[in-house]
């Protein structure tokens, strides 16, 4: 019993500086949360295709030292098989470190912060667009915020820009400080 213990918390431990644990990385580490989605948990139906499309509320904390702005992606790796590639549901690029939280619901609206851009999602929309896969498949999705060294929207980056968490790093690997994740799952209706 004590192995597994033991197995799970190096794990753990890994996942948290992957920059993909959510709170894992506990009070001190950059970390991502939500009140609308428990890291790891199921996403309600409100957040999903099947119901309001409703954006989740996202916020941060304890952004490394030299972070200027922040880039939030939510993307579906499990989309690949089925439609091809890894499906983006949206794309956030914050223009300074002052915002640390998105509310629930803000994506197209003005409770958007003052300055930030939604990215086109891989349906074509310019905001949010919740969790919709095939009928009983569950998928997992990723919620990542990106700590960056660079102040402002990213060069080259406008309503058009769609990154998948993959493309975003390949892209602007030498401006990201650090990246902080969490994941919920959705089976479809």
């Amino acid at each position: 019993m004590m192995k597994y213990l033991l197995m799970g918390t190096m794990l753990s431990s890994m996942l948290a500086l992957n920059g993909c644990g959510g709170d894992a990385e506990g009070a001190t580490g950059f970390a991502v949360s939500s009140n609308s989605i428990v890291n790891g948990g199921v996403i309600a139906e409100k957040y999903s295709g099947d119901g309001g499309n409703v954006s989740p509320h996202v916020q941060w904390k304890n952004a490394p030292e030299g972070t200027k702005s922040f880039v939030l992606i939510m993307d579906d790796p499990d989309a690949k098989p089925v439609v091809g590639f890894t499906w983006v549901h949206w794309n956030v690029f914050l223009k300074d470190d002052a915002v640390t939280e998105l509310d629930e619901g803000a994506s197209g609206t003005a409770n958007m912060p003052a300055g930030a851009i939604e990215g086109t999602t891989s349906g074509g929309a310019f905001q949010y667009i919740g969790p919709n896969p095939p009928k009983d498949q569950t998928h997992t999705y990723h919620i990542c915020v990106y700590a960056m060294s660079t102040a402002g929207i990213p060069v080259g980056v406008t309503v058009n820009s769609s990154f998948t968490r993959t493309a975003f790093k390949a892209k602007f690997d030498a401006d990201i400080l650090k990246s902080a994740c969490m994941t919920g799952k959705y089976t479809g209706k």
